[in-house]
């Protein structure tokens, strides 16, 4: 039996509060994001999300399959603005991933969530890709815009339970440790 690896975590604004929850679950050599927007009730508008990967040389054919069709615009590269507001200016350094949801403007769409996947031409994208890189984003709402950045935790390591018994007619079972 196999399960798919996977991580769930939030990005927090400057008070402490969770402002988007991300999943990024490991399947078959892509990573398929699902972020939603937390705590800014139905209002907010998930502008962008950038993030950073941890090996440059699996960016050669990075792309973005999103079927519910809220990511509008990805760019690969060192990144701080998407254009059209969907910026870390000032709060962060360049990414090595940009993307931008939605439509710039008040009243234009409100983007509470997205599922998207991230492949390369290798197909070999791991959790570990991210693992401990920085994640920041930009969320527009009725109390004003909110850029924040976290640190992505690791992906833990399940390892198989290992016991040594012994079993019926094994040799030694009068004596099971030596003292001398």
């Amino acid at each position: 039996m196999s399960c798919d690896r996977s991580i769930t975590f939030n990005i927090f604004n400057k008070h402490g509060k969770p402002v988007l929850e991300i999943t990024a679950t490991e399947v078959n050599g892509s990573i398929v994001f699902e972020v939603e927007v937390v705590g800014r009730g139905h209002k907010a508008d998930l502008r962008a999300l950038f993030f950073n990967l941890n090996d440059d040389s699996k960016m050669a054919g990075l792309s973005v399959l999103n079927t519910d069709s809220t990511v509008s615009d990805f760019q690969t590269g060192d990144l701080i603005d998407m254009g059209n507001g969907a910026n870390l200016q000032g709060v962060a350094s360049p990414f090595d991933v940009g993307l931008e949801f939605g439509t710039a403007g008040v009243g234009k769409d409100v983007i509470g969530s997205s599922v998207f996947t991230l492949s390369n031409t290798a197909n070999n994208l791991t959790l570990d890709d991210i693992a401990h890189v920085q994640f920041g984003t930009k969320i527009d709402g009725i109390s004003g815009p909110s850029k924040s950045v976290w640190v992505a935790p690791a992906a833990p390591d399940a390892q198989d339970d290992s016991y040594n018994i012994f079993e019926d007619g094994q040799a030694g079972l009068d004596s099971p440790s030596k003292t001398s």
